[in-house]
């Protein structure tokens, strides 16, 4: 019984999203500026950028929003913390720039 027991709190452990390397649905605030930031899974979207989206290792990997302080904002894909399919719009929604297979196309 006791071998079960650990057995069965190791498994829900293990599937936790907070133990795991995957999230899905992280929502991350950027702390900091360029070069030395860091995202933090805590903040206030009037003072820090916001990611909302897939995590993987750590990184931006797959569908994502990051929403600047200042309205910008980029919807699509990232592949290893690059925006790497989507759209890039300015605070009232005007299309910027375009990403495809992470290359910039300005519009």
């Amino acid at each position: 019984m006791k071998h079960l027991l650990i057995f069965l709190i190791s498994i829900l452990l293990l599937s936790s999203p907070v133990i795991g390397n995957n999230h899905k649905g992280e929502t991350l605030y950027r702390w900091g500026e360029n070069p030395d930031y860091k995202w933090m899974g805590f903040g206030d979207k009037e003072t820090h950028p916001v990611y909302k989206g897939q995590v993987e290792d750590g990184e931006f990997h797959g569908q994502g929003t990051l929403t600047y302080t200042d309205g910008r904002k980029y919807v699509g894909k990232f592949k290893d913390d690059e925006k790497w399919n989507g759209t890039g719009y300015d605070k009232n929604g005007n299309i910027l720039v375009k990403f495809v297979n992470g290359k910039m196309i300005k519009q």
